[in-house]
């Protein structure tokens, strides 16, 4: 849904209003659900057991299939999986900010 003219980002007022939907909002709403029910389908038939290993991995969750020795006795789980993603995914984003901010900062309206 897009804001009107008069909000600003960030705003929390209560008077805010909320447009409808154009059709081309709702075409990519569509479209953007579809192919995601898809992805998770395919990685739900494909990749569930790696895919559960990873999120214990990611929420620091032990579980005995994560063992890769007999003899491993240890249950202490390092944050650095979770840190290492979510420093990639915060430069990442920071990046992406970067260049949007620049690009509308170049356009003339």
């Amino acid at each position: 849904m897009a804001l009107t003219n008069n909000d600003q980002f960030g705003d929390d007022d209560k008077d805010s209003q909320w447009e409808e939907p154009t059709e081309n909002e709702k075409e990519l709403t569509s479209w953007i659900t579809q192919h995601i029910t898809r992805w998770r389908d395919h990685r739900d038939a494909n990749y569930m057991d790696l895919w559960q290993e990873y999120e214990r991995v990611f929420r620091g969750i032990w579980s005995v299939e994560d063992k890769t020795r007999e003899s491993e006795r240890s249950r202490i789980i390092s944050p650095a999986t979770q840190q290492a993603i979510e420093t990639r995914m915060l430069r990442s984003w920071k990046l992406s900010s970067v260049r949007v901010s620049s690009l509308t900062s170049q356009m003339t309206f």
